[in-house]
């Protein structure tokens, strides 16, 4: 399991590769939806035991099975309503699970020379001697009956992971970065009525991203360019994003607060004038938080003119019978 795409790249970067290496993506189809329940339990039950005494375990597990039964088709075994919130944790449990009892072996025995996983994208480098990427995919889906995986093989030297492009360069891969042709450059306007913090949060990531990927001067270049074009488009003036590049290189350590209490105060953001009152917590420990009203969804909502009664409303409703014990329903 990868953290993110820097620490990705970095480590692709660090391989030496040969010409009977292959790269390849799986991707695990419906994965929230496609988990065996019990097995989940019995897998979570041997990983709590490690760490926990069994009653712990079990009250644990109780709850699990709990949050099951509210998302689960009893014939089936198996999630049918969209997934809970632990969904993501349970997922989580089932494929390193896997991994540790399928894919460990196929690491230890040179078959894959690299594996990483984000969530349900998989990247495999194999060497396609010993084996193929089909052999591999074909196995890979008879892991567990609910998993299906489907497989992309790498074209023109390179594939396209997460936010990366991988090419093949010789003995070593190098890295760009990668938008889908789907991928809008639509960021805040300059011209709308948010905090500066808001506007620049995108471009705050795509520089600090440039920088931290290793991109050669080529692709460095060229991914200014497009950060350029994009704050063109959204009415930036041309200084801005250069001043944000000089501030990054400048402060080439990201900031982290050092303070882990949560202080930060919600201040609505009506025009730039609201600064001159929040710049008095400047200098305390109180961190203002930006947000506006702004926003689509209170302009679009249809504005309520009038209450509607409550029994003059449509549906399903139940009144009570001042006469009879029972209400009545209507």
């Amino acid at each position: 399991m990868i953290d993110n795409s820097v620490k990705l790249a970095h480590d692709l970067t660090k391989l030496t590769i040969s010409n009977s290496h292959r790269l390849i993506i799986l991707d695990i189809k419906d994965l929230y939806v496609n988990n065996a329940i019990l097995e989940n339990t019995d897998i979570a039950r041997a990983q709590l035991l490690k760490h926990n005494d069994k009653n712990t375990t079990e009250q644990i597990c109780k709850l699990l099975k709990w949050c099951y039964s509210k998302t689960t088709s009893h014939s089936k075994n198996k999630p049918t309503n969209p997934p809970f919130p632990i969904s993501g944790i349970t997922a989580e449990i089932f494929l390193q699970h896997l991994e540790q009892s399928h894919v460990r072996y196929l690491l230890d025995s040179k078959h894959i020379t690299f594996y990483a996983r984000y969530v349900d994208g998989i990247l495999k480098i194999l060497d396609a001697s010993p084996t193929n990427p089909d052999a591999i995919a074909q196995y890979s889906n008879s892991i567990h009956r609910n998993l299906q995986l489907n497989a992309t093989l790498e074209a023109n030297d390179r594939i396209h992971f997460l936010d990366l492009s991988i090419i093949r360069k010789g003995s070593q891969l190098e890295i760009d970065i990668f938008r889908k042709p789907t991928t809008t450059d639509t960021t805040i306007s300059y011209l709308s009525n948010h905090p500066g913090e808001h506007k620049l949060a995108a471009y705050r990531y795509y520089i600090e991203r440039m920088f931290n990927l290793p991109l050669n001067n080529d692709r460095l270049h060229n991914e200014w360019q497009t950060i350029l074009h994009i704050a063109k488009n959204n009415k930036f003036p041309t200084t801005t994003p250069q001043t944000k590049t000089q501030n990054t290189t400048h402060n080439n350590v990201r900031y982290t607060s050092t303070n882990t209490e949560n202080n930060a105060k919600w201040a609505t953001f009506t025009s730039p004038h609201i600064r001159k009152i929040t710049n008095v917590f400047k200098h305390t420990n109180v961190k203002i938080v930006f947000r506006c009203n702004n926003t689509i969804a209170r302009f679009t909502k249809p504005p309520n003119l009038h209450k509607i009664p409550p029994h003059n409303k449509w549906g399903i409703y139940q009144l009570t019978c001042n006469s009879w014990a029972e209400p009545a329903s209507a």
